[in-house]
């Protein structure tokens, strides 16, 4: 399955740390989910985003960084690399929507249009990630970001692992345990590592439930 990376700086303040950690925990990512890696990062410059068929590295100051180094499973070409942009939306996913993907396209990319079809229905994007989700089984660990709104998302079922650990000044999340407990050791954290809750939407910046 792919990994998700997610480093944020809680008091907003633009961080190379975020960067220089972010190219120890990807590239550990990357060695075992290595069929294309994107990000998505956001500095007092903006939001932007990129992805690229082989390992990024990152040297830029930022306040927040997500990252996502792929396995296909469905859809094996550039294009499926994330994260996948489809009108205002921006998307990242570990996981398999079953029902969804082929040759060409992967199930992540053609979720995020079935989910765009239900908010341009709903008008509502907790409704129409409810309705997407339960009509599309498997398994997921999504990031979301809406470019009209400037708002991220974060929203898991039961199948996938996604670790927390977090202080004052970061909080940082990965499927990759690994990943965890470098970061935690890395940035002095001495809470403990935990396992995010299923089914909540939360609101990726906050960490609180929508």
């Amino acid at each position: 399955m792919c990994n998700i990376n997610i480093i944020y700086n809680k008091r907003n303040k633009d961080d190379i740390l975020i960067s220089e950690i972010m190219n120890v925990v990807s590239f550990n990512s990357f060695t075992s989910n290595h069929d294309g890696e994107g990000y998505i990062m956001l500095n007092k410059n903006g939001l932007t985003y990129d992805k690229s068929r082989g390992k990024i590295i990152y040297g830029d100051k930022c306040r927040l960084l997500i990252t996502h180094q792929r396995m296909a499973t469905t859809g094996n070409n550039y294009f499926m690399t994330h994260p996948h942009i489809h009108n205002r939306f921006l998307l990242m996913h570990n996981g398999i929507f079953y029902s969804l993907g082929n040759k060409n396209k992967s199930d992540s990319y053609i979720y995020l249009k079935k989910l765009v079809k239900n908010f341009n229905k709903t008008k509502d994007i907790i409704k129409a990630i409810q309705i997407t989700n339960k009509k599309y089984p498997g398994s997921y660990s999504i990031v979301l970001y809406d470019k009209l709104k400037k708002k991220f998302y974060y929203y898991k079922d039961d199948f996938t692992k996604m670790f927390l650990i977090e202080n004052d000044n970061y909080r940082v999340l990965s499927t990759n345990l690994s990943n965890m407990e470098y970061c935690k050791t890395f940035l002095k954290i001495k809470g403990r590592i935990k396992e995010i809750k299923p089914y909540i939407i939360y609101d990726l910046l906050s960490f609180k439930a929508i």
